[in-house]
């Protein structure tokens, strides 16, 4: 059960940066990178959300076992969707639908990435006891 719990560490550590991110008031990633989009940073911060949920919900018990990447979509667009919305109460900060298809797009990126990760990865050899 501890390490099953334990695969959420890195997801909800993900999840609490891109929380904390949004939560400082009046922030632009203009003051950090002028010459790249903000749309692009969006996506950049949710496709590792996306792979570490993937890779939890993989390895979790549960209802996840019948539907693992429909669980791992589901988690990570909900999860983008509430973060944009909740910026909504932030000062300085206002709900961008362009932001939120980033953040969406960045989760569903991470979940493929994910997948072709999973699929071509060595398989591993089990050593004879």
């Amino acid at each position: 059960m501890l390490k099953t719990k334990r695969v959420w560490l890195f997801p909800a550590l993900s999840a609490l940066l891109l929380l904390a991110l949004s939560s400082i008031p009046h922030f632009s990633t203009d003051s950090v990178s002028p010459s790249i989009s903000d749309t692009f940073w969006h996506v950049v911060g949710y496709v590792p959300l996306g792979f570490l949920i993937h890779f939890a919900v993989a390895n979790s018990p549960g209802p996840f076992v019948a539907l693992p990447t429909g669980w791992s979509i589901i988690l990570g667009v909900s999860y983008g969707t509430f973060n944009e919305l909740y910026q909504y109460f932030i000062p300085g900060r206002a709900v961008d639908f362009t932001d939120m298809a980033a953040n969406v797009a960045g989760a569903l990126a991470g979940t493929a990435c994910f997948i072709l990760f999973r699929k071509f990865s060595p398989a591993r050899k089990e050593n004879p006891a």
